[in-house]
């Protein structure tokens, strides 16, 4: 944590939450905007003492104190990244004239909306979507204005279909970020990676059948993501591709042609980048930190299908795996326009997110 003893500006913009959102600043340039720590990695002393002051006991540290920040910007639009944090939707209970935009980054609204299903006044008046299923969620559950524009850093990155891809190579996408690495003691957590790895040792056996090589898409720049991979794999081969930047899986997606995904949004950016994807629905199960994580949420597909399956059992996996390798092109993109409700949505460079968003700032007489 470090401190910052000077006034936050008072401007018509706030972001909150920094978490994760210097690519998203990039959209702000002409635009006078102040920041919100809301995870004590800085607190600004001088609203600390104001929160101190008039502190409600009803409420907690953090609470508290972003209610007072709030309160001292007196913005006209809050903006966030992060579409899971509950008090965000609260705001306007506070601050009922305040504007408030929420971009999807992932696949977190799912246990989000489950976790907040029997809570209300909770509101949010714009919010950017990845696409259908969690567009009619924000209305229904929010009151929400939405703009379905797909994965915002997915947009970043313009797709190159064209190219020729590399068809020997398998690309598993990692998902042992921090909330797994972090947590290994957690039972629940430690039973999804006895899955997973179960799978992985089978992905793996056909690899060498099929004479490809698998690839490791990291989650994450941490070696403690290294380390527990070599765990997983023990004496097998693999291979580790090095994430260079935030956006250098996207250009990966283009360069190869066949990945597969557990619980990770990378598989529907992948899918809707032109790649083919395998998702293995290992979590649609049981619950992670009492979350769930179903990819097929929010749609009536069936629990298995051509280039998805739902894991009680490991016999398919051998037929997916085959299907997404095999499979003729005319047949692929049949099966894919089932999945047309996760990756219709594309907004190449964020175009219609400056468009709406400047369209907001301007009803709002912010700018």
């Amino acid at each position: 944590m470090r401190f910052k003893f000077k006034y936050p500006k008072k401007t018509n913009l706030l972001i909150f939450d920094t978490h994760k959102i210097n690519f998203l600043l990039n959209y702000f340039k002409k635009i006078e905007y102040e920041t919100m720590s809301v995870r004590y990695e800085e607190i600004n002393f001088l609203i600390l003492f104001k929160t101190i002051l008039t502190y409600r006991f009803d409420l907690r540290f953090m609470q508290n104190y972003i209610l007072n920040f709030i309160k001292f910007v007196n913005p006209k639009i809050i903006v966030s990244f992060i579409d899971n944090n509950m008090f965000f939707y609260q705001l306007k209970n506070y601050f009922p004239n305040l504007k408030t935009v929420v971009i999807q980054n992932g696949l977190s609204a799912q246990p989000f909306f489950d976790k907040i299903k029997n809570k209300r006044n909770l509101k949010v008046d714009f919010a950017f979507c990845w696409g259908e299923n969690t567009s009619k969620k924000f209305k229904k559950k929010f009151n929400s204005k939405t703009f379905k524009i797909g994965s915002i850093k997915n947009n970043l990155v313009k797709a190159r279909k064209n190219i020729k891809k590399n068809n020997k190579r398998i690309y598993l996408i990692s998902a042992f970020g921090s909330r797994y690495v972090n947590n290994l003691d957690d039972p629940i957590i430690k039973k999804s990676i006895e899955k997973k790895t179960k799978v992985i040792r089978l992905i793996h056996n056909v690899c060498s059948q099929k004479k490809f090589n698998l690839y490791v898409l990291k989650k994450t720049n941490t070696l403690d993501e290294e380390l527990y991979l070599k765990k997983i794999f023990k004496e097998k081969k693999y291979f580790i591709e090095k994430k260079i930047d935030f956006l250098s899986n996207y250009r990966v997606c283009d360069r190869n042609k066949f990945f597969i995904s557990f619980d990770s949004a990378m598989g529907f950016e992948a899918l809707s980048r032109g790649a083919r994807v395998l998702f293995l629905n290992i979590n649609d199960f049981f619950s992670i930190n009492n979350k769930k994580f179903d990819i097929l949420w929010g749609s009536k597909l069936p629990r298995n299908g051509g280039f998805w399956i739902s894991l009680k059992k490991n016999d398919l996996i051998n037929d997916k795996i085959l299907f997404l390798l095999d499979a003729k092109e005319k047949q692929w993109r049949k099966e894919v326009l089932k999945f047309k409700q996760f990756i219709d949505c594309h907004d190449e460079n964020n175009i219609k997110f400056k468009k709406f968003f400047k369209k907001i700032m301007r009803s709002c007489h912010a700018i």
